[in-house]
């Protein structure tokens, strides 16, 4: 009788330890099953590209503002020729001027290299002034779009926004000194996007949304 009770107690314990592991088990099981389906659940990411060329050219905002620039620089190319005329009149004054009256002469020729460095500098900051106005034109346009594109996708509920250069042309430079091979190489590598499909471009959006803004009252 011992003996079978001995038996019996150790077939309970086994059997309790059994289902206590089965318990554990299971309890891991159902963890896996709750990771899982909250991983599952988890809102996909939306991805849309924009074709940042196409966009510049066709906004409002970058056509006046090359308005402006273009009555800028027509104005210095007036004013350009206006110097070119005073010169070119200092110049036939000086010829003008015999030989023989020396003082004269001298007179008109540091009048003339005066005015000949007054014109360069002249030029010089007008230049500046052009690529310096290009430049702001240009760092406008990026802040505008940028912010158009954080405004629309926080609207519209994209999470990425990739700049499409997929129809972009591989070219060379044959001035450069970079072998031509090498320019090719560089494009191809620079590359953002390989493929994008046209159901998640947005630049028409993007345009329609920066020029409606722009043009607002």
């Amino acid at each position: 009788m011992t003996f079978r009770k001995n038996i019996s107690a150790t077939s309970r314990a086994r059997t309790v330890g059994l289902l206590a592991v089965a318990s554990v088990l299971v309890a891991f099981a159902c963890v896996g099953v709750g990771t899982a389906g909250r991983v599952m659940l988890a809102p996909p990411t939306s991805v849309v590209s924009v074709n940042l060329p196409a966009v510049l050219e066709k906004l409002d905002e970058r056509v006046r503002a090359e308005l402006r620039l273009k009555s800028m620089a027509e104005k210095m190319q007036s004013e350009d020729e206006e110097w070119q005329e005073k010169i070119k009149a200092k110049q036939a004054a000086l010829n003008d001027v015999p030989e023989a009256d020396l003082p004269r002469r001298q007179q008109l020729g540091e009048e003339l290299a005066l005015q000949v460095l007054e014109f360069e500098a002249w030029r010089r900051f007008a230049t500046e002034s052009v690529d310096i106005e290009k430049s702001l034109l240009l760092r406008d346009l990026d802040y505008s779009v940028k912010r158009a594109i954080k405004e629309l996708a926080e609207a519209s509920g994209y999470d990425i926004v990739l700049m499409d250069d997929t129809g972009q042309q591989l070219s060379v430079n044959p001035e450069s000194q970079i072998p031509r091979e090498i320019q090719v190489k560089q494009q191809m590598v620079a590359r953002r996007l390989l493929y994008v499909n046209p159901t998640v471009d947005i630049t028409d959006q993007l345009i329609e949304r920066m020029n409606n803004a722009f043009n607002a009252p």
